[in-house]
């Protein structure tokens, strides 16, 4: 955790078992721990909170946002429109259409009705590759090199309270961030190998809420290389359909109508296949590829600076620090919808045995020259016959 680790003596005073405390850790799906604590003393205020380790190497799952076309439904209500095995709310938005704060994108498509104001950016590749990018002033892509070269999903927020493993605080922006409060904030670990999600219940009694201080104390303790705020408040929400649905208890007695989620899922794309007397690198497996590292990325900044410009919302409110009136659609789809595809531009699979994967120093190649290797050639004759057989359907 770099210098991080030298401070943890300074913030983990901060959190302390109490007579109730209490915690379970649960496995929902392959890839995924779910950690719920309650009674926890952090920052001096009685917690209940949720933390969902993801890892990213995992190649049965991905990671996703929900679409523009889809806003103005709860968290579960996208989940289950995209067939998600998990989700979370996402950005901060505007009440009356439910315009997210920040470059948002989602199948390799940005939204276009997007604010600026959220300057802080998680995006995320096909393979789950992950980076934290400095937008300030932005709300649309597309984002630098090299995060452009592989990005097809990301969400935004405020402020980016862990940076190159180091806390940027105090902050201004959002003006809530120093009052306890519902929380939902996102952050990656290990050079990109571990996603964290941190749901944070509040406004009741046993569940006061976090400051952000309060936050990096717990991303810290998970060794979080970066960390963003993202909404919360009323419209904090964790859903995980294989343990019961919503999880956590919204403050506002039920789920509130976002502007997106993000989103975990299963990832049922096809490997490709490969003709027979092809090469290693034909068939994409090229073990000279080149990854990218997982990290920290600025827009035309220096990658050095150590916090974000704080900048006006344009008018525009943070949807989670307010109450969400009436008439917003919370339905999920119609019974039977499809889940959401994988991206457009997005290879039709994973090339599972010699693929890139991001970590501190870049990309490792996971199993050699798989071209020269009597099983890759016994696997692409078998799959050149049957290709002789089944076209490939491209929109998989």
């Amino acid at each position: 955790m770099k210098l991080l680790a030298a401070s943890l003596g300074l913030v983990l005073w901060a959190v302390a078992p109490s007579s109730l405390a209490a915690e379970t850790q649960t496995t929902p799906f392959s890839g995924v721990t779910h950690i719920h604590r309650t009674g926890v003393i952090v920052g001096g205020a009685t917690q209940d909170y949720h933390v969902v380790l993801v890892d990213l190497k995992e190649p049965t799952l991905r990671m996703a946002v929900s679409a523009q076309a889809d806003r103005n439904r709860t968290t579960s209500a996208l989940g289950r429109l995209n067939g998600a095995k998990l989700a979370v709310n996402g950005s901060f938005f505007a009440f009356n259409d439910r315009e997210p704060c920040g470059v948002t994108q989602a199948a390799s498509s940005y939204w276009t009705n997007a604010y600026s104001g959220c300057n802080a950016a998680i995006a995320f590749g096909a393979n789950n590759e992950v980076a934290t990018v400095n937008m300030t002033g932005r709300a649309a892509g597309p984002f630098p090199a090299p995060v452009s070269s592989f990005a097809v999903e990301a969400v935004s927020g405020k402020p980016w309270m862990i940076r190159a493993g180091l806390p940027t605080g105090p902050w201004t922006d959002p003006s809530h961030i120093n009052n306890r409060e519902p929380r939902t904030a996102v952050g990656h670990a290990g050079g990109g190998a571990t996603l964290i999600l941190l749901v944070v219940d509040g406004r009741r009694t046993g569940a006061a809420g976090m400051l952000g201080n309060d936050m990096v104390t717990v991303f810290a303790e998970f060794g979080a290389d970066d960390a963003v705020n993202l909404d919360g408040g009323g419209s904090t929400a964790l859903w995980i359909p294989d343990e019961s649905g919503v999880v956590n208890t919204p403050s506002g007695g039920s789920e509130r109508a976002v502007s997106n989620a993000l989103m975990i899922l299963p990832d049922n794309r096809l490997p490709p296949l490969v003709d027979a007397g092809s090469d290693a690198s034909d068939a994409g497996l090229d073990s000279g590829a080149v990854g990218l590292d997982a990290g920290a990325v600025d827009a035309g900044m220096d990658p050095g600076s150590s916090g974000l410009d704080a900048s006006a919302d344009s008018g525009h409110g943070d949807g989670g620090m307010q109450e969400a009136g009436p008439g917003f659609d919370s339905a999920g789809p119609p019974a039977g919808s499809p889940p959401r595809k994988p991206p457009s531009n997005t290879p039709s699979g994973a090339v599972t045995d010699s693929e890139e994967t991001l970590g501190g120093g870049g990309c490792s190649l996971q199993s050699g020259a798989v071209g020269s290797s009597m099983w890759a050639s016994g696997v692409a004759l078998g799959l050149a016959l049957l290709r002789r057989r089944r076209k490939p359907d491209p929109a998989r």
